[in-house]
C-alpha cells in the first residue's frame, strides 16, 4: 500500500467515524447527561448518608444522657 493510498484510507476511515459519531450524536448525548445524572444523585445520596449518621450520633448522645441522668435518679429504663 502507498503513503497516498494510506492516507486515503486514513482520512475515509476518520470521515466514516465522523459521521457515526454525528449520526449516533443524540444517544451519546443522553448517555452522557444520564452518566452526569448519576453523578448528581450519588452525591445527593451520600450527603443524605451523612446527615443520617450525624443525626445517629447525636441520637446516641442523648440517649446516653437520658440513660446517665435515669440512673442518677433510679428511674426505670422502659
Amino acid at each position: 500500500m502507498s503513503e497516498d493510498e494510506y492516507g486515503s484510507y486514513v482520512e475515509g476511515y476518520q470521515q466514516y467515524l465522523f459521521e457515526e459519531i454525528e449520526r449516533n450524536k443524540f444517544l451519546i448525548d443522553n448517555h452522557n447527561s444520564k452518566l452526569e445524572k448519576i453523578a448528581t444523585l450519588e452525591e445527593e445520596c451520600d450527603k443524605r448518608k451523612e446527615n443520617i449518621n450525624i443525626l445517629r450520633k447525636e441520637i446516641r448522645e442523648i440517649e446516653d444522657e437520658i440513660l446517665s441522668l435515669k440512673d442518677e435518679l433510679n428511674v426505670p429504663y422502659y
